[in-house]
């Protein structure tokens, strides 16, 4: 009974005039489950998610996401810590590829064009095997495969495939780092 006083209060606070306070209360609410072992209200995460959004707190925002996504896995905060990274540090290329990987994981990919070109990062970083696993992905989810790029996309497949064999040709081949056999092994599975 008590809490569910507590969220309609703070609500108010907040659209209110003290947006201060309500954060500061949403703040000491959340950290009071913590502390207790309970998982915070996903209520309470996101009326703190949402005053930081409006106090432009980025940082409390961000901390606010990534409980919701630790506690609930919301895939629409994803999108936001993954568009708050990019903001944050630019088109970095040393962290792009991990970050595609992320975004991928997470489902973030819809499109033709985020499957072709993240399977085509991952064939000029020399991992074809988890580059067919995306371009295969992409088929599987209807992205890839068809309107006008179609057959780009199949011959996308192709290299894919292609290089995929010449790794597997070669086992024995001493100029096939330990890495690059990690990597075969990990996706071939």
């Amino acid at each position: 009974m008590k809490k569910l006083l507590i969220i309609p209060l703070l609500f108010v606070c907040f659209m209110g005039m003290g947006q201060e306070k309500s954060l500061q209360d949403l703040g000491s609410a959340i950290s009071a489950d913590e502390k207790a072992g309970r998982v915070p209200s996903l209520s309470n995460l996101e009326l703190f998610a949402a005053a930081a959004k409006k106090r432009n707190d980025e940082i409390s925002y961000n901390e606010a996401a990534e409980k919701i996504i630790y506690c609930y896995k919301l895939q629409k905060y994803w999108v936001e810590l993954f568009k708050n990274f990019r903001l944050k540090f630019g088109h970095n290329s040393r962290l792009n590829l991990d970050l595609l990987r992320l975004e991928y994981s997470t489902d973030q990919f819809t499109k033709a064009n985020e499957f072709s070109e993240f399977a085509q990062l991952l064939l000029l970083a020399g991992c074809p095997a988890e580059s067919l696993k995306v371009i295969e992905r992409g088929f599987k989810a209807g992205a890839l495969g068809t309107g006008a790029e179609a057959e780009k996309h199949k011959s996308l497949r192709s290299i894919a495939q292609k290089k995929l064999a010449e790794i597997n040709i070669k086992p024995a081949d001493h100029s096939l780092t330990a890495e690059k056999r990690k990597t075969v092994q990990l996706y071939q599975t």
